[in-house]
């Protein structure tokens, strides 16, 4: 067992990695060794406890930052020390080449900014390489809107029974005529 409490081989030696060159484990870069290459698993209190994180969001932080180790292996950087914002926004567009979908490179981003600032404030690198890095632009969707049909019958929906008809009918009309928010109303 390491320092990092890992049984891969890896050991942590004042923040640095020593490894066979060009050792992996079963299955080419596999994901034990990657994982303790880049601390992965390091973060889990640092993301549950002091960031009040889901299991769930924790799982998919881990995703994000053992793929970006995946990648780094690939392009021969074998440590956090040894990532460059370059690298990173390389990375960022290899993920776009990749399909993923703005808000998903988005949520990357937030799982690198995360795992940086952690590796950061443990001393295991001395500069955060996310920091000049600029999230992918979301494109804001249109708002559903009521067909003709079916305003007037909102518009007409309240009962003529009731005490409050007026006041109803007055709230529908404001709002279906300005435009305005339901919170803005109130």
């Amino acid at each position: 067992l390491d320092a990092a409490g890992d049984t891969t081989g890896t050991r942590v030696v004042g923040h640095q990695h020593e490894e066979a060159a060009g050792q992996t484990d079963e299955g080419g870069q596999g994901g034990a060794l990657v994982a303790a290459l880049f601390l992965v698993h390091l973060d889990d209190d640092f993301l549950a406890f002091e960031r009040g994180l889901s299991d769930r969001t924790v799982a998919a932080y881990h995703r994000d930052v053992e793929r970006l180790a995946r990648f780094l292996v690939e392009r021969d950087v074998h440590s956090p020390e040894e990532v460059s914002h370059v690298t990173l926004r390389e990375y960022l567009f290899h993920l776009k080449d990749a399909g993923l979908a703005p808000p998903s490179i988005r949520r990357s981003l937030s799982s690198l900014r995360s795992y940086y600032a952690f590796l950061l404030e443990e001393g295991v690198v001395s500069a955060d390489p996310t920091e000049r890095l600029e999230a992918p632009k979301t494109g804001r969707t249109l708002p559903d809107v009521l067909t003709r049909q079916e305003a007037v019958a909102l518009i007409e929906s309240p009962s003529p029974e009731s005490g409050v008809h007026w006041r109803d009918c007055a709230i529908l009309e404001l709002l279906y005529a300005t435009g305005i928010r339901v919170s803005e109303l109130t």
